[in-house]
């Protein structure tokens, strides 16, 4: 499975570098919601709402060599492609 990731940080610890990331998505679907459509779904919005806050102040990581960062410098904006696979 292959998610895009944008790079919003990153922490040299020594030998290795820790890039922060959030999950991009290629196209969001539209969402209009009227006032009366949120005020009977009103628990499904505040759900929603603190999973992205939480998302936000804990962001995904993924450690990586500090020579593989030097040979790609990677940096804050760069999108990047995680593929994630189930050892077979």
């Amino acid at each position: 499975m292959k998610q895009r990731y944008m790079i919003k940080g990153t922490i040299r610890m020594g030998e290795f570098v820790r890039l922060l990331l959030t999950k991009e998505e290629l196209a969001k679907p539209s969402e209009k919601v009227g006032i009366m459509e949120m005020a009977s779904n009103i628990h499904h919005v505040m759900e929603t709402q603190q999973t992205k806050a939480i998302m936000i102040q804990q962001p995904d990581t993924i450690t990586i060599s500090y020579d593989e960062w030097k040979e790609h410098v990677y940096k804050v904006d760069d999108i990047v492609w995680i593929d994630i696979n189930p050892e077979v």
